[in-house]
C-alpha cells in the first residue's frame, strides 16, 4: 500500500505531468528515473504477492494462495514477460501449492493439475539450473516431492486417476517417464517409474546441496536435501516392514538413512535429532549399518544424543549395543549425571548370555557402571526411597517380591527364596534398628545399591513399633518360618488384614510434615559441610538434549527444606523443596512405589508432538502446544516430578468458584448415582451395564448434570479474570490447550481423566495434564469398570464455550492437531519403540492380567504386549474409527465377562443417533475422525454409566 501511494505521488507530481523533467525528476538535488522506479515498484509488488501466496499456502488457505498466485502471474505477464527467473519462482510456488494439496487430498481432481505443472517445471528447470547450486537443489527437491506424491496416488487409486486424466495429460506423463505417448502402462509400472524419477531427483538435490555447501559454506540447503532423501528412503523401508512390496531396490537404503540422518544431525538439524530412535530400529533390522552408524556418530556432538539415552541403554545387552556403547561411554565421561539415573533403571534388566558377544556386552556394561559409580548419588536415591510411606512400602514389597512366589502351591515354591525375600523386607521395615543400609550382596527397597548406612526416620520406626508383633505372629518371626508352607489364600487374607490395620495411620499422614521424620539423611545434608563425599550432585532435570549442556554452570544441590508436603492422593507422594547452590528453591514431587518411566516416556512423546505442532503451519499459527514438565525416574520404583508452579487441580479450581451452599451440594450427583444403582441394580455397575436401557441412563444422567450449576467451570474463569476481556483471553487459551491435550491424550490412549488429573495454569488459563498411570488403553482394558470415552468432554466443558458449540473453535483445533500428528506417524511410532525394547514393570504385570482375562498362556517373548499397544496407537494415526479401536482394548480385557456384549453395544453406539456408529471401521478424513471422537466423548449413554469417581456430570 505504501509503495503504491509513493508511486502515485511521483506520477501525479507537476514535474512529471508537464514533462519538464523528462524521465528524470529532481529530489533534493538528485534525480529519479521514473520508468526505472516504476519497474522497481512493480517487481517488489510481484515478490510481495508471491510471499503472501506462500504464507497462505503454509496455512492451507488455498483460495487465498491461488488468488495471489494469479495476481503474480498477471504482473509477470504485464511487466516482466522476459524474466525467466521470476517466472520460474512463480512456477515453483504453484508447484508447492499443488503438491501440498495433493498430499492432503490425493484425489484424482488434485492429481491432474500436478501432472500438467510437472511437465512445465521439468522444461523450465533444464534451461535455468546450470551453475546455480542453490536453485538446482530447490528445484530437484520440488520435483522429487511431486513425483513421490504422484507415485503414492497411483499406488493407492491408479484406476480412478487414469479415468480422470485427459489425453494430453497422459501424453505429458508418458513423456516425463520416458514412455511411448500412447496409453499408460499398468499402474504398478507407472508407480515404479514415478518412484525412480523421485529417487533420481532427490539424488540430484543431495548432490546440488553438497556443491552449494562447498561454495557458500552454509549447510542449511544441504541439510534439507539430506533430510528429504533420508525420509524418502525410510518410507520405502517402512513399506517393506509393513509387508508392502516396493518396486525400488532398497539394499542401500538403510545405510543412506543412517548416514544422511547423522550428517544432518552434525549440522544441528532438529528433524534429524527427533528421528534418531528410528536409526536405532534400523540397527536392529539391518545390522550391516552398524559400521556406518558408529563412524558417523563420531562426527556428531555427543550432547545431541542426551535426549535419547533411555532409548539407547536397553540395547547395551544386545548385539546392537556395539553401535551405541561409544556414545554412552562418552556421555558418561562428559555428562555423568545425565546418564546415571537411566542406567540405574536399565541395569536390572540387562541379560547377557555366555556367548562371545554376550561377554563383550557384559564387559562394556561393567565399564559403564564403573565410570558412573557415585556414593553420593546412590545415597541420595536411597534417601528418596525413605520418603515412601512405610505402609505402602510394606504393601509394595509383599505384592512385588513375595506374592509371585506365594501364588504357587507350598510344594512347588522355593522355601529358601521365600525366606531370603522375607528377611530383606524385615530388615528394611521391621527390625527396629536405627539405620537402613544395603550392602553389595543385597538391595534396597527397589533395587538401589548403597554402601552407606542411612539413618531411619521416626516414621518407619513408629511403623515397626506398631505392627511388628502382629506381623511376626502371622508370618513366623524374623525368618518367616510360617510362609514356607502357608497356603496362597491364607497368605492373601493375612496380607489384607494387616494392611487394613495400617490404613488409619496412612490416611492421617496427609498435609505438612517434617523431612527428618522420613529421611534424616536429606534433612542433615549440606553440600558445603559433607566430608563423606568427594563429588557434588546436580538438581535433577537440567539435561534436556535441546542445547549443549554446561555442567560447570548447572545448579548443584546445597540442601533441602526441613518441611515436606504429603499429598492426599492414594500413593501419598511428597513435595520436596531442594535448596539450590544459586540460592533458589526447586520443588519436586517425589513418588515412590511407582514406575515413573511411563510418565517420562509420555512427556518425551509430548515433546515430539510439540515439535510436530511447531512445524505445522496451522498449529504454530494458533499457538497449539502441550505444557510439559520434567520427569526423572531414579529407579524402577522411585522418581521425581517437576512441580508446576502457579497451577491448581481442575477440581479445586471448579470448587473454588462455588458458594458455600453450592459446595455442600457438590456431592449430590454422586449420591444420586449410588441411590439409583442401589435401588434398581443392587449397587452393581456390571448389572447396570446389562440391564439399564439407554433412555433411562440418559434421563438419569441429565438429572445429575442439572443437580449442579451449569457454569461451575465458567465461574472459575470469571473469578480468575480481572475484566471481561481477560475472561475471553483465558477461556480461549484454555480451550486451545484443552483441545490439543485431548487429541494428544487420545493418540497415546491416556485414561483415568478425572478432575484431579488436570491442572489449570492460574496465569495463562492453560490446561495441563498430569498422572499418566493409565496409558495406551489400559483404563478400558484393565479397570473393573472400563472407561468407554476417548477423552473428557463433559457438559461443564462444553458450557464454558457458550454461546459457541463444540463444533466451533474446539473442533477446529482438534482437527488441526490430529491432522499434524497423522502427517508424521513414523516419528511418533519410532519414539514409542522404547516400550518394546525395555518393557515397564507395570506393563509386564498388565500382560499377565490380560492373559488371565483371556484364559491364555503368557508368551515367553515379553515384547508381544507393548507391540500390541503400539499397534493400537498406529491405528489412531491411520484414521481408524475411535470406537473400533477402543473395542479392541475392551476385548483384550473383558471379552470373557458376562457384561461384554452389553459394553460393546454401548461403546459402538446407535447408527440412528451417533456419527461413530454410521461411519465404517476407518474414517474417510481427519474431520470425520474428530466428529466421531466428539460424538464418542459426549455420548450421555456412556457418561451416564461411568464410574462415579470419574464425575462425568462435572
Amino acid at each position: 500500500m505504501m509503495m503504491r501511494k509513493m508511486m502515485e505521488r511521483f506520477q501525479d507530481s507537476p514535474a512529471a505531468a508537464d514533462g519538464g523533467l523528462g524521465d528524470s525528476m529532481e529530489v533534493d538535488g538528485g534525480g529519479v528515473n521514473l520508468p526505472l522506479l516504476q519497474e522497481r515498484f512493480s517487481r517488489e509488488y510481484t515478490k510481495l504477492y508471491m510471499k503472501m501466496a506462500a504464507v497462505a499456502r503454509q496455512q492451507s488457505n488455498y483460495a487465498v494462495c491461488h488468488k495471489y498466485l494469479s495476481l503474480t502471474e498477471k504482473a509477470i505477464k504485464e511487466f516482466f514477460p522476459g524474466d525467466s527467473k521470476l517466472q520460474l519462482d512463480w512456477l515453483r510456488n504453484v508447484a508447492e501449492m499443488r503438491i501440498q494439496q495433493a498430499t492432503q487430498d490425493p484425489s484424482p481432481t488434485k492429481i491432474e493439475p500436478l501432472v500438467a505443472l510437472l511437465d512445465k517445471l521439468e522444461a523450465a528447470g533444464k534451461a535455468s539450473l546450470a551453475g546455480n547450486h542453490s536453485l538446482a537443489r530447490r528445484h530437484y527437491l520440488l520435483e522429487g516431492r511431486a513425483f513421490d506424491v504422484l507415485a503414492k496416488a497411483f499406488s493407492d487409486d491408479g484406476e480412478n486417476i487414469v479415468n480422470v486424466l485427459q489425453e494430453s495429460r497422459v501424453v505429458q506423463l508418458n513423456k516425463m517417464l520416458g514412455l511411448p505417448p500412447s496409453a499408460l502402462p499398468p499402474h504398478d509400472e507407472v508407480t515404479r517409474k514415478l518412484l525412480l524419477k523421485s529417487l533420481g531427483a532427490f539424488k540430484s538435490a543431495t548432490k546440488a546441496g553438497t556443491s552449494e555447501m562447498n561454495v557458500t559454506e552454509k549447510p542449511e540447503g544441504m541439510v534439507k536435501a539430506l533430510t528429504e532423501m533420508a525420509l524418502f528412503c525410510d518410507r520405502a523401508l517402512q513399506a517393506e516392514e509393513d509387508g508392502d512390496a516396493t518396486p525400488l531396490d532398497t539394499e542401500q537404503f538403510p545405510s543412506v538413512v543412517v548416514m544422511y540422518s547423522l550428517k544432518a544431525m552434525k549440522y544441528g538439524c532438529r528433524t534429524a535429532v527427533q528421528r534418531f530412535p528410528r536409526l536405532l530400529q534400523l540397527l536392529e533390522l539391518h545390522p550391516a549399518t552398524t559400521s556406518d552408524f558408529k563412524k558417523k556418530c563420531c562426527e556428531v556432538p555427543q550432547w545431541m544424543f542426551i535426549g535419547w539415552i533411555s532409548q539407547m541403554l536397553p540395547l547395551m545387552d544386545k548385539a546392537e549395543g556395539e553401535a551405541v556403547e561409544g556414545i554412552l561411554h562418552s556421555i558418561a565421561v562428559t555428562y555423568p549425571q545425565a546418564i546415571c539415573y537411566p542406567f540405574k533403571i536399565s541395569m536390572h534388566d540387562f541379560k547377557c548370555d555366555d556367548s562371545a558377544v554376550g561377554k563383550q556386552r557384559l564387559e562394556s556394561i561393567n565399564r559403564l557402571k564403573a565410570s558412573l559409580d557415585s556414593k553420593l548419588v546412590d545415597d541420595f536415591v536411597v534417601a528418596l526411597e525413605q520418603l515412601n510411606s512405610p505402609e505402602l512400602a510394606w504393601k509394595d514389597m509383599l505384592e512385588m517380591e513375595l506374592q509371585p512366589l506365594m501364588e504357587q502351591t507350598a510344594a512347588r515354591r522355593s522355601g529358601e527364596q521365600v525366606k531370603k525375600i522375607w528377611r530383606q523386607i524385615y530388615s528394611q521395615l521391621l527390625d527396629g534398628r536405627a539405620s537402613q543400609s544395603t550392602s553389595s550382596q543385597s538391595s534396597s527397597l527397589y533395587g538401589t545399591q548403597s554402601t552407606f548406612s542411612l539413618q531411619a526416620g521416626e516414621r518407619i520406626k513408629k511403623f515397626a513399633r506398631d505392627h511388628l508383633k502382629k506381623i511376626e505372629k502371622g508370618f513366623g518371626g524374623k525368618d518367616g518360618d510360617k510362609l514356607v508352607k502357608m497356603a496362597p489364600k491364607t497368605f492373601a487374607v493375612a496380607c489384607k488384614e494387616l494392611f487394613d490395620g495400617m490404613r488409619p495411620m496412612l490416611n492421617k499422614s496427609s498435609g505438612p510434615g517434617l523431612l527428618k521424620e522420613y529421611s534424616p539423611w536429606l534433612h542433615n545434608f549440606h553440600a558445603s559441610s559433607s566430608d563423606l563425599y568427594t563429588d557434588t550432585i546436580e538438581v535433577p532435570g537440567q539435561y534436556t538434549g535441546h542445547s549443549e549442556p554446561l555442567p560447570e554452570h548447572h545448579v548443584k544441590i546445597a540442601g533441602f527444606d526441613e518441611k515436606v508436603l504429603v499429598m492426599s492422593s492414594m500413593r501419598k507422594p511428597k513435595r520436596l523443596t531442594i535448596r539450590g547452590g544459586d540460592e533458589r528453591d526447586y520443588m519436586f514431587l517425589v513418588k515412590a512405589g511407582e514406575d515413573l518411566r511411563l510418565d517420562q516416556r509420555i512427556e518425551e512423546l509430548f515433546g515430539v508432538m510439540n515439535g510436530i505442532l511447531m512445524e505445522d503451519p496451522a498449529c504454530s499459527q494458533r499457538g497449539l502446544h502441550l505444557t510439559t514438565y520434567k520427569v526423572i525416574p531414579m529407579t524402577s520404583r522411585v522418581g521425581m516430578i517437576e512441580w508446576v508452579q502457579n497451577t491448581k487441580p481442575l477440581k479445586d479450581f471448579v470448587q473454588s468458584a462455588l458458594s458455600d451452599e453450592e459446595r455442600k451440594n457438590y456431592g449430590r450427583p454422586a449420591a444420586m448415582q449410588v441411590e439409583w444403582l442401589q435401588k434398581k441394580y443392587s449397587n452393581n455397575y456390571k448389572v447396570m451395564y446389562k440391564k439399564a436401557p439407554r433412555s433411562e441412563v440418559e434421563k438419569k444422567y441429565r438429572e445429575k448434570v442439572q443437580a449442579l450449576p451449569w457454569d461451575m467451570l465458567r465461574q472459575g474463569f470469571f473469578k480468575l479474570s480481572s475484566s471481561p476481556e481477560a475472561f475471553l483471553i483465558l477461556r480461549s487459551h484454555f480451550v486451545l490447550t484443552y483441545a490439543t491435550l485431548s487429541i494428544c491424550h487420545y493418540v497415546l490412549g491416556i485414561g483415568d481423566r478425572h478432575l484431579s488429573n488436570f491442572m489449570v495454569d492460574l496465569e495463562s488459563g492453560a490446561a495441563v495434564g498430569i498422572d499418566f498411570g493409565h496409558a495406551f488403553g489400559t483404563a478400558t482394558q484393565l479397570l473393573p469398570y472400563p472407561e468407554l470415552m476417548p477423552f473428557r468432554l463433559t457438559p461443564q466443558m462444553t458450557s464454558l464455550i457458550r454461546p459457541h458449540s463444540e463444533k466451533g473453535q474446539l473442533r477446529s483445533c482438534m482437527t488441526h492437531v490430529l491432522r499434524a500428528l497423522r502427517n508424521n506417524p513414523e516419528l511418533l511410532l519410532a519414539t514409542m519403540d522404547i516400550f518394546v525394547k525395555e518393557p515397564l514393570l507395570d506393563w509386564r504385570a498388565n500382560a499377565k492380567k490380560q492373559c488371565r482375562a483371556l484364559k491364555m498362556d503368557v508368551p515367553k517373548e515379553e515384547s508381544w504386549y507393548p507391540k500390541e499397544k503400539l499397534k493400537q496407537a498406529e491405528k489412531k494415526l491411520l484414521g481408524y474409527n475411535p470406537a473400533y479401536v477402543m473395542r479392541e482394548d475392551l476385548r483384550s480385557g473383558h471379552r470373557n465377562t458376562p457384561e461384554y456384549s452389553s459394553l460393546e453395544q454401548i461403546l459402538m453406539g446407535d447408527p440412528k443417533s451417533h456419527v461413530r456408529a454410521s461411519v465404517g471401521e476407518r474414517c474417510s478424513s481427519v474431520e470425520e475422525q474428530v466428529a466421531c471422537l466428539i460424538c464418542h466423548a459426549t455420548d450421555p449413554n456412556i457418561l451416564g454409566r461411568t464410574w462415579a469417581g470419574w464425575e462425568p456430570w462435572a
